[in-house]
């Protein structure tokens, strides 16, 4: 899972990245239930952490109640 995080997160030109977890447990493929889903997701951001990919990864409620990803990208020096 932190291998297709990964890809996702590189393929955004987005510094901070937001995403619906409701969202990204097919994108992901998935199939378990979200209670599940979550757990992985937790593991395979402290694992893109660990790597130095991202940082200040996290799971919070966005405004409309719902469930969010958050990942900063580590920039590369200009």
């Amino acid at each position: 899972m932190a291998k297709a995080l990964q890809l996702l997160i590189a393929t955004s030109n987005e510094d901070t990245q937001r995403y619906p977890l409701e969202w990204l447990q097919p994108k992901l493929v998935y199939r378990g239930r979200l209670a599940d889903f979550r757990d992985a997701l937790l593991a395979a951001m402290s694992e893109l952490e660990r790597v130095e990919i991202t940082v200040n990864s996290r799971i919070e409620r966005g405004k409309n109640g719902k469930e969010l990803a958050v990942f900063t990208k580590i920039g590369e020096s200009s």
